[in-house]
């Protein structure tokens, strides 16, 4: 009779201990957790999406941030939304019609995109550009704000964000010592992945990025 009780009490601690296993295995790790898209970007593989960027001549004429902007947000929707490479709209294919068409300035993003036979077309906006070398030093320093939005050309409504003006990015940092060329190229990696991560389910330790100032906190950004 003893025997049967003392098998019968390992029993029950062997079970106990089991669901606490299978409920620590059932809980998400911090990569699994999500933070839901704003807006889930899914472009089958018949439709096209155009990257549109909109550098004003009085911005800093001497980068060509257009370029590095799209080369980036089009890494970022193939890599992380995972779109396919083929739905992307050539850079190239962009600035040939922008180079051939005078009135290019007086169009509007769903208009380009019509031109281009884009099915969707997301527009970054360049609002202020700023890089400066830090005293003899190969230093820089750089600051970036844009705002962004999601449009489906064949309706010509903003999908996304749900606010007017488009989803206000800002970005820089005080110090990178590898030169101007990386400066630049930093400005338009943390552009491309501040925008990003709002278009698909985002794993929550990967959301925040060093470059970031979207905060609140870092109101000495404000225009």
């Amino acid at each position: 009779m003893k025997v049967l009780i003392v098998l019968l009490t390992l029993l029950v601690i062997t079970f106990q201990g089991g669901c606490g296993i299978i409920s620590v295995l059932a809980t998400p790790t911090s990569y699994e957790k999500k933070i839901a898209a704003e807006y889930e970007l899914v472009v089958q593989e018949e439709k096209k999406l155009l990257v549109l960027v909109d550098q004003p001549g009085w911005i800093n004429a001497g980068v060509n941030m257009r370029f590095y902007l799209t080369d980036e947000f089009q890494k970022n929707l193939v890599h992380r939304v995972e779109l396919l490479p083929e739905t992307l709209i050539d850079y190239s294919k962009l600035s040939e019609f922008r180079s051939n068409q005078s009135n290019f300035s007086f169009l509007t993003p769903v208009e380009v995109a019509k031109a281009l036979e884009a099915d969707w077309v997301l527009f970054i906006k360049i609002v202020s550009l700023d890089i400066q070398k830090i005293s003899d030093a190969d230093y820089f320093s750089g600051q970036m704000i844009v705002r962004t939005a999601l449009f489906e050309t064949a309706t010509a409504a903003q999908v996304w964000p749900d606010s007017d003006g488009g989803k206000k990015i800002k970005v820089g940092f005080d110090s990178e010592r590898r030169g101007r060329e990386f400066a630049i190229r930093r400005l338009a990696r943390a552009c491309a992945y501040c925008t990003t991560r709002y278009l698909y389910n985002c794993p929550k330790e990967e959301f925040k990025r060093f470059d970031d100032k979207s905060s609140i906190k870092f109101q000495r950004w404000e225009q």
